[in-house]
């Protein structure tokens, strides 16, 4: 199965080749936070995003929110996703032609925004709590964030999430596709048998990596 993997558009679109799958792993917001409250400006930044991602040439698109992304907590998103031809998956697997994917959006606390682990929690029982609904056979970890140590530097600090990484030692899945950490775009490592893929479309500085998307077969 060929697989285009995207994510961190912020706003940017391109087009991306033929495949069997795009995978989108969160923030196409370009939206500062302040306007979360804003529905109508939310729904109509998520209409464009749809209606680019649809436009894509692949028979399957699955997608997750990123921290940036506030209108994927509106309860209508789903629906909105699903009128446009994309799967939104939510801490949830879905199977597909043999490939099971699951969709964690979640982040650690970072300046509150969307999708954030809980801020004051040391034993990261949230976190821990829903990362063990991973279930084993999962082949493709599609997380917002990486794990710690793995395609997650920024300027020499690792900026993964540990409880993650942990995940990832007991499920091994074949792929964890994220993004989240624009300076390690593009980043290729290794967690055991785990390929761990940052395939943010923005590198440091928001400028657009080349290429704006990962390709991969599974």
């Amino acid at each position: 199965m060929l697989i285009n993997a995207i994510s961190d558009t912020h706003g940017l679109t391109f087009d991306t080749k033929r495949c069997d799958l795009l995978l989108f792993a969160g923030d196409y917001s370009r939206l500062p936070k302040e306007m979360r409250f804003y529905k109508k400006g939310l729904l109509k930044e998520a209409h464009s995003c749809l209606d680019w991602l649809s436009s894509q040439p692949a028979q399957k698109i699955i997608m997750i929110a990123g921290n940036h992304d506030f209108a994927c907590e509106l309860k209508e998103f789903r629906d909105l996703a699903a009128s446009y031809g994309v799967r939104y998956i939510e801490d949830e697997a879905i199977t597909y032609k043999g490939v099971t994917i699951y969709g964690y959006p979640w982040t650690p606390f970072y300046g509150n925004y969307a999708f954030n682990n809980l801020r004051f929690d040391p034993a990261s029982e949230d976190a821990k709590a829903k990362l063990s609904k991973v279930p084993e056979g999962t082949d493709i970890l599609l997380s917002h964030g990486p794990p710690l140590l793995a395609s997650d530097d920024s300027f020499g600090k690792a900026l993964g999430c540990p409880i993650l990484k942990d995940t990832v030692h007991k499920i091994q899945p074949k792929y964890v596709v994220c993004g989240h950490i624009h300076e390690s775009a593009g980043a290729e490592s290794k967690i055991w048998d785990t390929t761990v893929l940052n395939v943010s479309a923005r590198t440091f500085g928001m400028m657009p990596r080349d290429p704006t998307y990962t390709t991969f077969e599974i």
